[in-house]
């Protein structure tokens, strides 16, 4: 998804959950905007060269045009593993909370593009994927 899109999305939820927890909507803006770094780690370390341009470029070539590529990239802060953690952190401090909606709505939004481009929706659950590859390991 363009990086555009998310950071409206963002800013628009900041404005919805100011008068809930005020200036701490300002959160949003880490899982539901900053939450893509992943993919610069992604990049980074399969290319070994950090060009934001050229990672950039490499994202939406396989948004359109490479399915399998896109099924074998990473994006550990997308796991739904990590929104349910910070749930669970959100009963410590309300700043976990802004975090946790801004993560679900992100998550939302990438899957809404996902069904749009490919016709599917990638796997979110990190415990799914893992165990996928151990069975795959087994089998061998």
């Amino acid at each position: 998804m363009d990086l555009w899109k998310h950071f409206c999305a963002s800013a628009i939820l900041a404005a919805m959950l100011f008068p809930l927890v005020g200036w701490m909507s300002l959160f949003s803006y880490v899982t539901g905007f900053f939450i893509d770094i992943d993919h610069i780690i992604y990049y980074v370390c399969r290319h070994r060269k950090a060009d934001l341009a050229a990672c950039y470029a490499f994202f939406k070539g396989i948004s359109k045009n490479n399915r399998q590529q896109y099924l074998v990239s990473m994006r550990w802060f997308h796991y739904i593993e990590f929104g349910i953690l910070l749930i669970f952190l959100s009963y410590l401090h309300p700043a976990f909370f802004v975090l946790a909606v801004s993560f679900f709505v992100h998550i939302l939004m990438d899957m809404i593009e996902e069904e749009r481009i490919f016709g599917f929706i990638k796997n979110y659950s990190l415990f799914e994927v893992l165990s996928r590859k151990r069975g795959k390991k087994n089998k061998s």
